[in-house]
């Protein structure tokens, strides 16, 4: 019989999830194209017997508190930056009581893993209470020590500590202060893994590639997610503190990765070249369709708008994005996988450049050594180029201002969102003038940093660059005297103009821009706060809306720390500050009746929503049994987003294959409360869409 320990307060609603499912681990596969018959993921592992659960408890319990006590100690000390170091510690603790909660440990051995880690915590806890640590400027020993370290980072979008591991190179210890080139491998699924299992992996295995004198960052990515959503956050989270750490190059970072790394490698690669002087993609996967029908045999029914959100992550259409990224692919000539480096080098080719493509004909699933020695090589020239900062001509493309530009190109607006949108920007030799080629877009903005133009001296320097958009001459813009430039382009009544700061702020309307575009599941790529109803609905004599609020912010509480391994901030409607509508996104759940944050805002919103209807544009829906599912910038503080009654909006099904976890709805949704959950939806949808790029039905 299958348990699960009751660590903490969802720990009881978690055993509900996992009771009743009954099927071995296995492998995705068409078996896993079942939405009625869903293994639960993260699989159940063994039951412990109660003395070694006790034990774990115990353990755990005595080392948070003696954790409280260092930070309150050195705080009183006014040490404060020594708390950072308690990550360290905190880590290793919660990889336990994790690990344990969902009853995780795999294999016998992961016991003897998860002590230890407890041991490791016990001896770098020492150390930071002794009489050394209290010296100003102390740095811990294991931050001073090469080889594989473990660690951990605090998360801005839940406080809690994610782990990560790093190879520190040896001369970065006797020279700590000369930059060094660090790779980020990014690992492959694996459904049996904890955060025990990482964390041990990192300290006890080396990554695939070792390049002399290179660290080597492993971000944990928040589980399984093909580092997409929370886990795209996490890799970047985990390469800032190792930067706070080390001495790193900015110029000689890569991204690399193979399996589920590799699929990540290439969206991380497409949507944010310019961080990297080069990646290395093997295996995976790089888009939805053709990978699902194909190598997961399914046959797919996405609505309209799940279509349109794969261009979210998919790669292949925006492959332009690599032009200036140098780039080597990989795949086993016999790797079902093989696919993914296939269809992106094919569509770089149609783009009209080139990506260098490594195949060993004699492998699987798995890179052959022959390959790793060309590769490396490969990389190590590109390492000694270093990252394209300045590239004289950028070419842009993207479904969303998520991802807005590269380089010195970034868009400020679309025509529509979900449609493509392409930019094409180019110096000419003298950098006297730029040519500039838009579709579906409708604003701009264009930004080189101080030295830009003429490292060598002002002789070079063009005074002025004339600017031509879409075949007609818009103006001129100047370099400041640091060799910088920056100016904004936009769109109006057919005709590019350039928009000086006090003309932007004449036009600032409500409108989509980076950062603030939807869909609903933008709102869990920032810090969040999910905010439950303290009353109940003015339609509880039909207590279906009040019980499926109830249900499904649960849902979203036990499953975001499932499947991203967090720990949700949550409170009441009434207990929400000022300033937690100014530092987050509200995820409120209920009705105008139940949840006062939600009545403080609704008339400010394209909805109207009384106690009998819900009106939005010229739709309407019975209010007693129908909920509106919707993402919108907040009123009470117009950069963050308010979410209404949704978590992440992917669930227990696509769990089961990474490929599946794209957005599954866009920027509102209606549900009917009455109806039953699946393991694809929260109910039944009875309609969905877009708002407009004015935040408009």
């Amino acid at each position: 019989m299958r348990s699960i320990s009751a660590l903490s307060v969802s720990a009881g609603v978690l055993v509900a999830i996992f009771a009743s499912f009954n099927q071995p681990t296995q492998a995705d596969g068409p078996a896993d194209n079942q939405d009625a018959r869903v293994r639960p993921i993260p699989p159940l592992g063994m039951e412990l017997e109660p003395a070694v659960k006790a034990e774990f408890v115990k353990m755990t319990e005595e080392l948070d508190r003696a954790i409280q006590a260092s930070a309150a100690a050195q705080m009183t000390r006014e040490q404060p930056e020594k708390t950072d170091w308690l990550n360290d510690v905190r880590v290793l603790t919660r990889a336990i009581k994790l690990t344990l909660e969902g009853q995780q440990f795999y294999k016998e051995q992961e016991l003897d893993q998860a002590r230890k880690l407890l041991e490791l915590a016990r001896q770098r806890l020492v150390e930071l209470d002794s009489v050394a640590a209290q010296s100003k400027g102390y740095v811990p020993s294991w931050a001073k020590t090469s080889g594989r370290i473990i660690a951990g980072h605090r998360s801005r979008l839940d406080d809690t500590i994610q782990p990560f591991g790093i190879l520190v190179p040896v001369n970065a210890v006797s020279d700590p202060k000369t930059p060094r080139r660090l790779d980020i491998w990014l690992h492959g699924r694996d459904e049996n893994v904890s955060e025990v299992a990482f964390l041990f992996r990192r300290w006890t295995q080396d990554s695939p590639y070792l390049p002399e004198d290179t660290f080597v960052l492993q971000p944990w990515g928040r589980y399984s997610n093909a580092f997409r959503f929370a886990g795209e956050v996490d890799v970047f989270e985990a390469l800032a503190e190792v930067q706070r750490r080390y001495a790193i190059d900015p110029e000689r970072i890569s991204i690399r990765g193979f399996s589920m790394g590799g699929a990540g490698c290439w969206h991380l690669a497409v949507h944010h070249p310019d961080r990297f002087f080069a990646a290395n993609p093997g295996a995976g996967f790089c888009e939805t369709e053709r990978f699902l029908t194909g190598f997961q045999s399914e046959t797919l029914t996405p609505t309209p708008s799940q279509r349109r959100l794969w261009n979210l992550y998919d790669c292949p259409n925006v492959v332009r994005n690599l032009t200036n990224l140098s780039t080597v692919a990989y795949s086993g000539g016999m790797d079902r996988q093989k696919e993914a480096a296939d269809i992106m080098t094919d569509a770089a080719t149609k783009a009209g450049f080139t990506i260098p493509y490594v195949i060993h004909p004699e492998s699987a699933h798995a890179i052959h050594a022959d390959a790793k020695t060309k590769i490396e090589s490969m990389m190590s020239d590109y390492a000694k180029r270093g990252r394209a900062k300045f590239p004289q001509s950028v070419s842009w493309s993207t479904y969303s201002l998520k991802y807005p530009g590269a380089y010195w190109v970034r868009l400020t607006g679309l025509d529509q969102h979900w449609h493509q949108a392409n930019i094409d920007a180019s110096f000419t030799e003298k950098y006297e003038g730029l040519q500039i080629k838009t579709q579906n877009v409708r604003g701009f903005e264009l930004a080189l940093p101080a030295g830009s133009f003429d490292l060598s001296g002002s002789a070079n320097r063009p005074k002025t660059i004339a600017v031509n958009i879409d075949g007609l001459e818009v103006g001129v813009v100047a370099p400041g005297a640091d060799g910088s430039l920056s100016a904004s382009f936009e769109r109006a009544e057919a005709r590019w103009r350039l928009v000086t700061a006090s003309t932007m702020a004449r036009t600032q309307s409500l409108q989509k821009r980076p950062g603030l575009q939807g869909p609903i599941d933008d709102a869990f790529l920032d810090r969040f706060l999910i905010v439950r109803p303290s009353a109940s609905s003015a339609n509880s004599a039909n207590s279906a809306l009040d019980a499926w609020v109830e249900r499904e912010v649960q849902h979203a509480i036990d499953h975001w720390r499932l499947q991203f391994r967090g720990d949700a901030r949550v409170k009441r409607d009434i207990e929400v500050s000022e300033s937690d509508l100014q530092e987050s996104n509200v995820i409120c759940f209920g009705t105008p009746q139940s949840n006062r944050l939600i009545a403080r805002v609704i008339n400010q919103m394209p909805i109207r929503w009384t106690t009998h209807e819900i009106v939005l544009g010229s739709q309407q829906w019975d209010a007693s049994k129908v909920l509106p599912l919707m993402i919108y910038p907040n009123p009470a503080a117009p950069h963050r987003y308010i979410v209404l009654n949704s978590g992440f909006t992917y669930r227990e099904y696509d769990y089961l294959n990474n490929a599946r976890q794209t957005p599954k709805l866009p920027d509102w949704a209606m549900i009917d409360a009455t109806s039953p959950p699946s393991t694809r939806a929260a109910g039944r949808i009875v309609s969905e869409g877009f708002f407009d790029e004015m935040w408009m039905p």
